[in-house]
């Protein structure tokens, strides 16, 4: 079998199928699925917390723990230090090779947790500006129409307007509809608009705040980076953070991992010379700035910026390497799983993509070069300090009989003689005790949730075809050099309270 590239028509094809396939994880990992031998309890959202207060120590001698404690707790239970399995689908297109540690948090416990979408209030905003920006004054980069932009705006989406009224598209009078939102917003501008663009002034970080009620924050430094924060306004509207120092193609392919004791040997000379230790008191200083000294490290890789492809078709040698960090936020002292894929789904009564929470860093020699940080929470209550959970036995029979219901999907037969079989390879290295955020049952269409215990499964899982051409067999793989499960990935997460099989990216 042949590694190779292919034609266009057939990257066509292929790239069709990888998305139709990722689109398929979030409309078939389901939160509770049966296993062959039972059941699975169906405890999503509010459920959940009628299981932990069931847990709680009874008053008059009724339901819940004895004086002694239930013998169920993180402490109570015990655990290998390392799980080995492996199997394949029926159909053999689907493979899974466990060859993981199994870690604990230090804490010792597995607490629950009420929560909320928290945003960026504005204090925390001026702090960024201050710590990544300290002996200058940024620009205040937010754009302001002037009048004659809105008056070409508006004249522009008239005419599409115009356009459509006499379209017989389906969809054409929801198109007329936001086009005619479009205007009416331009027009309540129009009186305070400018007549020409204003001189550029600094600021220390305070926000605009725009007619839906989002805040924005978009100012730089030539030189020193840019900062853009966004937060508030609709439940749709995602809170993030984003600064960059240089523009370069920073991806995890196949980037090594270390710890924080490395210090670049000579093989990174005139690459790296900053210890891992320094790179990670940046990051630190800058969260411990924005009043999150709860987060916690939890990987760091070497990355570079060879670019493979993926965003700007660039194949050249690597002339920037730095750290590539991961945190997380941490609850009563126990991590809450950190997911390096960034998306979302909606389904049913969970209508709202959230994403998870993610802080990630990229410091090289040149300082921090690179922040992302997507949707933080905020706790509004801790329901239970150490929750019971389910034996490590089980959790394993749990994870062995969904892991292929699943991913299956992923999996189906080939329908043309190019495309004989796509298939998927998933790797887990580490398992992991720690907590997850996912939706409220009785909240839809606010994005308050729970942080709750879970068996979560790192790893990677790989996806490639195979097609026939000239009676030779090509094996081509579809998601190298794609945000699809790099870096600290999630490959599935168990609920350890009650054993079902948590949709990661939907978020229940």
């Amino acid at each position: 079998m042949e590694i190779c590239g292919f034609s266009r028509s057939k990257q066509v094809r292929l790239a069709a199928a990888a998305l139709a396939l990722v689109l398929a994880l979030t409309c078939f990992t389901t939160a509770c699925q049966p296993t062959p031998e039972e059941e699975v309890v169906v405890n999503k959202g509010g459920d959940i917390l009628d299981a932990v207060e069931s847990q709680k120590p009874a008053a008059t001698g009724g339901p819940g723990e004895t004086a002694g404690g239930s013998g169920k707790k993180l402490g109570d239970r015990s655990f290998p230090g390392h799980y080995a399995y492996e199997a394949k689908s029926d159909n053999g297109l689907l493979s899974l090779v466990v060859d993981a540690d199994v870690v604990l948090p230090a804490s010792g416990r597995m607490p629950v947790a009420m929560m909320e979408a928290a945003g960026f209030p504005q204090e925390m905003a001026k702090a960024m500006v201050r710590y990544l920006f300290p002996d200058a004054q940024p620009l205040d980069n937010h754009y302001v129409m002037t009048k004659p932009e809105i008056e070409a705006t508006i004249l522009n989406y008239r005419l599409e307007i115009e356009k459509w009224r006499e379209s017989d598209e389906e969809h054409a009078a929801e198109v007329i509809g936001r086009y005619e939102e479009y205007v009416a917003e331009l027009e309540a501008q129009y009186d305070s608009a400018p007549e020409e663009r204003p001189p550029a002034t600094t600021t220390d970080g305070t926000y605009i705040v725009a007619s839906d009620g989002s805040m924005r924050l978009d100012c730089g430094v030539d030189g020193r980076g840019h900062l853009f924060v966004g937060t508030g306004g609709g439940v749709e509207e995602s809170s993030s953070v984003s600064f960059w120092n240089v523009s370069a193609n920073f991806t995890l392919d196949g980037v090594p991992e270390v710890d924080e004791n490395f210090v670049p040997g000579p093989e990174y000379e005139g690459k790296l010379s900053l210890p891992a230790a320094d790179a990670v008191a940046l990051a630190k200083g800058f969260l411990e700035a924005c009043g999150r000294d709860d987060a916690v490290l939890t990987n760091i890789y070497i990355a570079d910026d060879h670019g493979t492809g993926h965003y700007d078709d660039y194949y050249g040698p690597a002339s920037l390497y730095a750290y590539y960090l991961f945190f997380t936020p941490t609850i009563n002292g126990t991590p809450i799983g950190v997911h390096a894929r960034h998306g979302a789904s909606s389904n049913g009564e969970y209508d709202i993509p959230w994403y998870q929470e993610c802080i990630e860093f990229i410091v090289g020699d040149g300082g921090i070069l690179n922040i992302n940080w997507n949707e933080p929470g905020r706790v509004t209550e801790v329901v239970s300090d150490d929750a019971d959970i389910i034996p490590f036995e089980e959790a394993m029979r749990r994870f062995e009989a969904n892991i292929f219901q699943t991913y299956g999907p992923w999996c189906s037969e080939a329908e043309n003689d190019y495309e004989e079989n796509i298939r998927l390879d998933i790797a887990v290295d580490r398992i992991q005790l720690g907590l997850i955020r996912v939706k409220q049952k009785d909240k839809p269409g606010q994005k308050k949730g729970i942080y709750l215990p879970a068996y979560l499964f790192y790893g990677a899982a790989i996806q490639s075809c195979t097609f026939k051409e000239n009676g030779r067999e090509y094996r081509s793989y579809m998601n190298v050099s794609s945000d699809l499960f790099t870096g600290p990935a999630l490959v599935i997460a168990i609920n350890a309270i009650d054993g079902s099989v948590i949709d990661i990216l939907g978020s229940y």
